[in-house]
Parts: structure tokens; C-alpha cells; sequence
């Protein structure tokens, strides 16, 4: 069970996506295994806006 634990607490680094108007930066992404909190892809980080106004 601990190396369950320990694999869905492991993050990993997204580079800094942009468009036009927005920016997503300091982002990260975790898998959790099928049987730990329901086998989903999570992820976080900063949505900013980048227009110029």
C-alpha cells in the first residue's frame, strides 16, 4: 500500500503552455492507479491571463 501511496503522490513537471491571451505555467500531473482515488489523471498549476490589456 505504501508504493501505491507513494506513486499517486508522485507529480511531474508541465512545461509553460501559451496562446494568444492565456498562459498555464507552474503546472504538474499525477496518475493515480486503478483502486486509488478512482484511477484518474490530475493535474494543477497557474492559469494567467497574457493580453497585453
Amino acid at each position: 500500500m505504501g508504493a501505491g501511496t507513494a506513486f499517486a503522490a508522485s507529480w511531474h513537471d508541465i512545461p509553460t503552455l501559451s496562446t494568444g491571451g492565456a498562459k498555464f505555467h507552474h503546472g504538474e500531473y499525477a496518475w493515480h492507479p486503478a483502486g486509488e482515488d478512482h484511477g484518474a489523471f490530475e493535474w494543477k498549476g497557474q492559469l494567467q491571463d497574457a493580453g497585453p490589456r
